[in-house]
């Protein structure tokens, strides 16, 4: 089963090789991280209208702000998701990183009443330790 998430009306979705992509009410742009059995994303998918299209290019991802949140490419990053009831910790990093150095960005999604995302620390710097579920549970979002 993918999991999926809004972002400024961006949706991405998050599944194995083996999940079915979702293919109704998809809209342009839409992304789909494909993770292997480890959680470390193999590839990514966006919508072309469509179809799904393997992203073969890298590209920076800003919100709507023009703030550089990342950059998309082809290689995989480091990956790390936590759950716990209705609320994911998603971990990322470069690939590589040690879950004990303080590398990684983590966004909290919350789907206990719709879908609400927060950042570590109020923003998705790559600077906090992704240890353990203890350990980014007792971190502050916003």
């Amino acid at each position: 089963m993918a999991i999926e998430g809004t972002f400024y009306k961006r949706r991405y979705f998050i599944g194995l090789s083996t999940d079915s992509k979702p293919t109704e009410n998809i809209s342009p742009l839409d992304t789909f991280y494909e993770i292997n059995l480890s959680g470390v994303i193999t590839k990514e998918y966006v919508w072309d209208g469509d179809s799904w299209a393997e992203k073969q290019s890298s590209a920076d991802v800003s919100d709507r702000a023009g703030r550089l949140l990342g950059v998309v490419s082809d290689y995989a990053p480091a990956l790390k998701v936590y759950e716990s009831g209705t609320v994911l910790y998603v971990c990322t990093a470069a690939p590589g990183s040690i879950l004990t150095n303080a590398v990684w960005r983590i966004m909290k999604v919350d789907t206990t009443t719709g879908v609400i995302i927060t950042w570590c620390d109020g923003n998705p710097n790559y600077d906090n330790l992704a240890t353990s579920l203890a350990v980014v549970a007792a971190l502050s979002y916003s």
